[in-house]
């Protein structure tokens, strides 16, 4: 037996030993490959030869597999199960019965969440998993992520959601008449912070609106910071202080008029990015989904703009 191309020579007949093994019979074999039963006997004794000894015990009526004939076929049969689990998973991640998708505390909150079910409508089922770290794409944490920045994100696919804006915002019950210029560059105590903004490189930070709008910079503000967006958000609704919202983060809550524009908008760097693998963007299902984020994120900028400014400018 020359064992030294013998392991891909087996590979080679794993399905046809499969098919043997499972249909009991040259024929059924024969029959499930889809070629005639003589091309099966030639291809068997060929095999038989190689090996130096029998596979099968054959008779007119019978067929039973020697020593050799049930470890070749044994192994072969787990051969053909691996890789038709190999097939299952190539078609889920080209379309996925769910598609995982990693976004960002604020962004789920404020927008994914509430935007979820009209983009279930065009693109399919998606879980949402929340992390504030980029996941593992290449894994099982997500097939997709959203995220918030300058970008971009080497090594992966990037296809633009949507540009930013600064937006600060207030509740309509807080008295704010005398302007928010003032305010800015007083470091007043009524400008809520997000903490992780300010120090992330997104640049959503009073100090980055202030350099934006032309406004001096105190240098320091002794209002209340907050871990989140979301959260600092939440604060101004409640009536403690202006907030700086961000596009796709304050459409909601403007619309509904749980806030109103507290001064002009402020374009900025950051952008949101839809971040996958190359290998998923080439699908179908990742085109339905890009597609139906983009929609939904043109949606929620026309729900904005509706929204009427109350006058308080810089």
């Amino acid at each position: 037996m020359n064992s030294e191309h013998l392991p891909r020579h087996l590979a080679a007949h794993a399905a046809l030993l499969a098919a043997i093994s499972r249909g009991g019979s040259f024929s059924a074999a024969a029959e499930h490959l889809g070629i005639v039963q003589s091309a099966v006997s030639q291809r068997v004794k060929s095999l038989e030869m190689r090996l130096g000894g029998p596979l099968f015990i054959r008779t007119t009526r019978t067929l039973t597999k020697t020593l050799l004939g049930e470890i070749v076929c044994t192994a072969a049969e787990h051969s053909i199960d691996e890789w038709s689990a190999v097939c299952d998973r190539m078609r889920e991640i080209q379309n996925p019965a769910a598609i995982r998708m990693s976004v960002a505390s604020s962004l789920a909150m404020k927008w994914a969440i509430p935007s979820l079910q009209r983009v279930r409508e065009e693109a399919g089922d998606i879980l949402l998993r929340i992390g504030e770290d980029l996941a593992n794409l290449s894994g099982q944490d997500a097939q997709v992520a959203l995220r918030f920045g300058p970008g971009p994100y080497p090594g992966l696919h990037t296809d633009l959601l949507c540009r930013c804006d600064l937006i600060p915002v207030a509740s309509p019950r807080l008295d704010i008449s005398g302007g928010l210029e003032p305010l800015v560059a007083q470091g007043s105590s009524l400008l809520l912070h997000d903490r992780r903004g300010a120090l992330d490189g997104t640049g959503v930070s009073w100090e980055a609106y202030a350099k934006g709008s032309g406004v001096a910079w105190p240098g320091e503000s002794r209002g209340a910071t907050y871990d989140r967006s979301d959260l600092a958000i939440q604060a101004a609704i409640a009536g403690l202080g202006i907030a700086l919202g961000r596009t796709l983060l304050a459409e909601g809550d403007l619309a509904a008029g749980l806030l109103v524009v507290a001064g002009p908008k402020v374009s900025i760097k950051s952008k949101y990015w839809i971040v996958t693998t190359g290998y998923f963007a080439a699908t179908k299902s990742y085109a339905s989904l890009r597609d139906a984020l983009r929609r939904e994120a043109r949606r929620s900028g026309k729900a904005e703009m509706s929204v009427t400014n109350p006058g308080r400018s810089l």
